[in-house]
């Protein structure tokens, strides 16, 4: 049965934090979790990321997976693999109702030549109870947000009438925004998600204009494509 992910907002995390003396013991930090929370790319948020709740636009950096756990003892420790690699990332906490206005930096990670790291933060909060969502940040051209603490579902499967859709030609435009892309001659807007199985190519973010493709998936209820397996022929024209 083919699966489709819809990533989702994590609308509020609530972190319950003792009120305790440091212990520089990190199994012991471990043991007294408060929060995990998966990380997942800004971009792929379904109805995109809200301009008044984060600051900077979302950014189109890679990632096959991020956490983020938080402990008692005021430690936050930051999961990335698959990111961009040999990056710097600003981590932040936002707290809730305005959290674009009331972010609060944690640290900065850095990832390997893999885009891989782990890494063991102190959690800045004033007072012990909070809620809100971390963000990881990137300086380059501007302040974009590439990952916030959220969850990917699975949404129900398709309709039993739903219909079956084979698609061949070529890239037309891309907008990771939409986690989406259209194919020249198709006036229908193909979507992803983590559950596409990508052959020949790394994603969405490696799809470019004129490259040859041969997409299966289904007709959404909205008219929309969900693609569930989408190969790239290399040999195609690529601008």
């Amino acid at each position: 049965m083919n699966r489709t992910v819809t990533a989702v907002l994590l609308a509020a995390a609530l972190v319950s934090v003792a009120s305790a003396a440091q212990d520089d013991d990190d199994s012991r930090d471990r043991a007294e979790r408060v929060l995990a929370a998966q990380l997942v790319p800004a971009a792929e948020l379904t109805g995109g990321m809200p301009a008044d709740l984060f600051p900077g636009k979302a950014g189109s950096d890679p990632l096959k997976f991020g956490s983020v756990e938080v402990f008692a003892h005021r430690k936050a420790e930051v999961w990335l693999r698959g990111a961009a690699p040999r990056a710097r990332y600003q981590v932040y906490f936002c707290r809730f109702p305005s959290a674009a206005t009331r972010c609060a930096q944690q640290g900065v990670v850095e990832t390997d030549a893999s885009g891989n790291t782990q890494d063991l933060l102190d959690f800045i909060l004033d007072g012990n109870t909070t809620a809100g969502v971390f963000l990881l940040t990137r300086t380059g051209l501007g302040v974009t947000t590439e990952y916030v603490s959220g969850f990917t579902l699975s949404p129900a499967p398709p309709p039993a009438n739903a219909a079956a859709i084979r698609l061949q030609g070529t890239v037309q435009s891309v907008d990771s925004s939409r986690s989406a892309f259209r194919m020249a001659s198709f006036p229908i807007e193909i979507v992803v998600g983590s559950a596409t199985r990508f052959k020949h190519t790394d994603g969405l973010g490696d799809l470019r204009t004129g490259l040859s493709l041969t997409v299966e998936g289904y007709a959404m209820a909205d008219g929309r494509v969900f693609a569930t397996d989408v190969d790239a022929d290399t040999r195609g024209p690529k601008n």
